[in-house]
C-alpha cells in the first residue's frame, strides 16, 4: 500500500541511514522533503525577496527579457499551456527561466538550450545575478548530494552518477501564481489535469 505521508530526510546524516531513507521514500511516497540541505536561511528570505521584486518591475522591463531560443528569460501570464487538449487558455502564471551560464562564445553555446542567461537591470533589482547566482549554486550542491544517496540507495558507488552530470541541463524556475483557480477539464481551462513524472526540487512561498 502506497505511504499517504511524504517523509522528511534529513541528508546531513550518516549517508548510508540517508541512502535507506530515500529508497524506502521513492519506493513507497514518491517524493521527499530534505532537511539539513546547508543552504543558508539568510540567502533562502534573500533570494525570494529579489525574485519579488523582479516579479514587480514594470511590465515593458519584463518584456525587455522575454525567453529567447534558449529559453533563458521571461514568460508572460497564459503564454504557457501545460495541457493543450484540456485548456482553453493558458496558465495562470507568469515565471523566469534561469540555467547554468554558458558564455556566448562557448563551444558549449552552440548546442539547443544552451548560453547566457537574461537578467533584470541592476537599476531595478540590485545584486539580482549575484543573489540567484549564489543560491542556483546552493541548491546545485544539494542536487549533487542527492546523486551520491540515489546512487548508495540503489547499492551503487557514490559517485556513479556524477560521470553524467559534468555540465548538467539545470533549471531554475520561479514562477507567480495569480489567486485565481481553474477547475479541470469540464472548464477546459486547467493545467492541473495532467499528470507529469521528474526528478523535482521545489520551494514554494505565498505572497506576503
Amino acid at each position: 500500500m502506497l505511504q499517504r505521508t511524504i517523509p522528511l530526510i534529513n541528508i546531513s546524516k550518516d549517508e548510508q541511514a540517508a541512502a535507506q531513507e530515500v529508497y524506502k521514500a521513492c519506493t513507497d511516497a514518491g517524493f521527499f522533503y530534505v532537511a539539513g540541505h546547508g543552504v543558508p536561511s539568510e540567502l533562502l528570505d534573500t533570494v525570494f525577496k529579489q525574485i519579488q521584486t523582479a516579479f514587480a518591475m514594470p511590465p515593458e522591463a519584463k518584456q525587455a527579457m522575454l525567453a529567447d531560443a534558449n529559453n533563458r528569460g521571461y514568460t508572460p501570464f497564459a503564454e504557457e499551456t501545460l495541457d493543450p487538449d484540456n485548456q482553453a487558455v493558458g496558465d495562470t502564471k507568469e515565471g523566469f527561466y534561469f540555467g547554468r551560464e554558458v558564455p556566448k562564445d562557448s563551444p558549449e553555446a552552440k548546442q539547443p538550450l544552451h548560453g547566457p542567461n537574461q537578467w533584470p537591470s541592476e537599476d531595478l533589482v540590485p545584486r539580482f545575478r549575484a543573489t540567484v547566482t549564489e543560491y542556483f549554486d546552493a541548491v546545485t550542491a544539494v542536487g549533487h548530494k542527492l546523486l551520491r544517496l540515489l546512487a548508495l540507495s540503489l547499492n551503487l558507488p557514490a559517485h556513479f552518477f556524477e560521470q553524467y552530470f559534468t555540465r548538467p541541463m539545470l533549471a531554475l524556475r520561479p514562477l507567480h501564481y495569480t489567486a485565481q483557480v481553474r477547475l479541470c477539464q469540464q472548464q477546459h481551462t486547467s493545467s492541473t489535469c495532467q499528470q507529469y513524472f521528474c526528478i523535482l526540487a521545489m520551494q514554494v512561498r505565498p505572497n506576503k
